[in-house]
């Protein structure tokens, strides 16, 4: 690895690592602020139903900041699961129109977003200097789906057999297969997404009432106290 791409990999870190604290500071900040704020109310204005409120906002609030840190990571593996599937789809048809696995790599991720083009820069060189399969899984392994390592081992031995068609074939059966998989688990969470916005009325409703049940019983309390 070159001092500029060293350098380039350590700036990305760095702001990857202030992003986090910043964040951490934001719902740190909240919480306190929501605290104090439930603290004075309940001081000045004693009510069981305040301290449900509040207490139930806070952890809506925690809740919220800590999915969306989830989501966020989530959406980023995603995405870069999706820049695969791109990436060995490009390669595919440069290497079926009789382009070596070495450019076929270079000009498929042309076409991809900066990180992937850094990625596949990084494995090319690492299989300059490596002539082994460990640049392909080391490439495999910025991926979550390990399936992806069966693509990346397929395209290793076409490379070992120097093109042999009976490899070819085995990984565009293989990659054929993976992408059928990707999209049925796409598929099937979009389902989930749906399934969960239906269900949201019905959690909103549960809320309300249990916020409500609360409200009567604090005022029920409160009018035993003047009796």
């Amino acid at each position: 690895m070159s001092k500029k791409e060293k350098k380039e990999k350590n700036t990305t870190e760095t702001k990857s690592r202030s992003s986090s604290s910043k964040n951490t500071i934001l719902i740190l900040v909240c919480n306190i602020a929501v605290i104090l704020v439930g603290a004075l109310l309940v001081y000045f204005y004693f009510s069981y139903m305040i301290i449900v409120i509040f207490v139930v906002v806070l952890l809506l609030m925690d809740y919220y900041f800590y999915s969306q840190r989830i989501n966020k990571k989530k959406r980023e593996q995603e995405q870069r699961e999706e820049e695969f599937i791109s990436l060995i789809t490009y390669f595919k048809i440069y290497l079926t129109n009789g382009i070596n696995v070495y450019q076929s790599l270079q000009l498929a991720s042309s076409f991809l977003s900066e990180w992937m083009k850094e990625q596949v820069d990084q494995l090319l060189q690492e299989i300059d200097n490596d002539k082994t399969i460990n640049p392909y899984l080391n490439f495999a392994s910025l991926f979550s789906l390990h399936h992806y390592e069966d693509v990346m081992t397929a395209i290793y031995q076409l490379v070992d057999q120097g093109g042999d068609p009976a490899y070819m074939n085995k990984f565009v059966y293989t990659f054929e297969k993976i992408e059928e998989e990707d999209n049925k688990y796409r598929h099937d969470k979009d389902e989930r997404g749906m399934n969960i916005v239906s269900a949201l009325p019905i959690v909103g409703c549960c809320l309300f009432t249990i916020c409500l049940t609360f409200g009567i019983i604090s005022m029920l309390g409160d009018f035993m106290d003047v009796l």
